[in-house]
């Protein structure tokens, strides 16, 4: 599982300290995303929300000496956006809040494992037969209208933008703009923001409270950055969320070339 550098100095760590009153409520988050890869589930259910109480405190082993104390616990939980809780039928469901886009890769892993994994390479025992002789002909280059050979050439960024995920991921979130929806069309639309945290990207969408604003920042930092490195992710999201996508020069801004008089 992944834990960000700056969990335990984050504001929703200390909430969580202050509000338990306890120094020891980092572990009990660390227990809790431990218990979810363990069982390669980040969800857990109860009868009802008692239940579910007392069901978080045995898995994050907090400390009972009143009968409030696994119901005080989830709603420090829930107050600290660090848990959710919905009811679905007859039981109440409560998972890790936002676990399963923060360990996307995990997550993703599990599934295919119970597939099978990535299916084996091909690897037949003999080889093809050499041929007996050289073709007459060649096969020629493709030409275009004016004869000349076609050029074929690949970048980095023109896969970006093609794949299904990115656009159908901006128009849910054209429909939807909540925070979820935001992250996973940002860590689609450009590989340079995979090396960014998820609360790196989620307090750059707060800078921004028009939600219905999100989608053409991102559709527009996504079509201007397309097979160019962004050694500046962040910063260049937090501009075009802003409205000034060119009021900031970066490091990867191009820049033309000075001519020397003599």
């Amino acid at each position: 599982m992944i834990v960000e550098p700056d969990f335990l100095e984050h504001w929703k760590t200390q909430m969580l300290i202050q509000t338990l009153n306890d120094p020891c409520a980092p572990l009990y988050l660390i227990r809790l995303w431990a218990h979810c890869q363990q069982r390669r589930n980040h969800e857990f259910c109860g009868a009802d929300r008692s239940v579910l109480a007392r069901m978080l405190a045995a898995i994050v082993r907090f400390p009972i000496t009143t009968p409030d104390d696994p119901d005080r616990l989830l709603q420090a939980m829930i107050d600290c956006r660090f848990v959710d809780v919905e009811s679905r039928g007859e039981t109440v469901v409560g998972w890790p809040h936002n676990w399963d886009i923060a360990n996307a890769k995990l997550v993703a892993n599990w599934t295919n494992g119970g597939r099978g994994g990535r299916p084996k390479k091909h690897n037949p025992r003999k080889t093809h037969n050499k041929p007996k002789k050289n073709p007459t002909e060649t096969h020629a280059k493709p030409k275009s209208e004016l004869g000349e050979p076609i050029r074929e050439e690949k970048r980095r960024g023109d896969r970006i933008g093609e794949e299904e995920e990115y656009p159908t991921l901006l128009a849910i979130l054209e429909e939807d703009p909540t925070f979820e929806n935001a992250v996973a069309c940002i860590y689609a639309c450009h590989p340079d923001f995979s090396g960014v945290s998820y609360f790196e990207i989620e307090n750059a969408l707060k800078k921004q409270p028009e939600k219905n604003r999100w989608s053409e920042a991102i559709a527009g930092m996504a079509s201007k950055f397309a097979g160019v490195d962004m050694n500046y992710p962040v910063l260049h999201l937090k501009n075009w969320l802003a409205g000034t996508p060119d009021e900031k020069k970066c490091a990867d801004s191009p820049t033309k070339p000075q001519r020397l008089r003599v």
